[in-house]
């Protein structure tokens, strides 16, 4: 019921203090760009996913899930960058799902067809 956002510095960031966030939902936008940084930000993305949350907290949220859950959204920009993540994901024991459907382009100038 309450949605925090925060400035996460992933080299920095001490298992304690990530410990403490106890997130059900983490959200990443953008943030697989530079391949020196994949492993801090998949140390942090373990650490904060293999938490289990008690029972308790589960019957509060109504969210039937033992463990919280990561959504990154992002653009391959560089392949060899998207394929270190992955390694790295596969290596920390977590799993990816691509989420990604086929849309159909929007038709942003419909006006155009009329001109053809």
């Amino acid at each position: 019921s309450s949605v925090k956002c925060l400035h996460l510095p992933w080299e920095s960031a001490a298992e304690t203090e990530l410990l403490a966030l106890n997130p059900d939902i983490i959200l990443g936008a953008d943030i697989i760009y530079n391949p020196s940084c994949l492993p801090d930000l998949v140390r942090v993305l373990s650490t904060l996913l293999h938490q289990q949350k008690p029972p308790s907290r589960r019957e509060d949220t109504n969210c039937p899930r033992k463990h919280p859950v990561a959504y990154i959204t992002l653009v391959i920009r560089n392949a060899e960058t998207f394929d270190r993540f992955l390694g790295l994901v596969k290596e920390a024991s977590l799993a990816t799902e691509d989420l990604t459907q086929p849309c159909q382009p929007l038709n942003l100038l419909p006006y155009m067809q009329s001109y053809d």
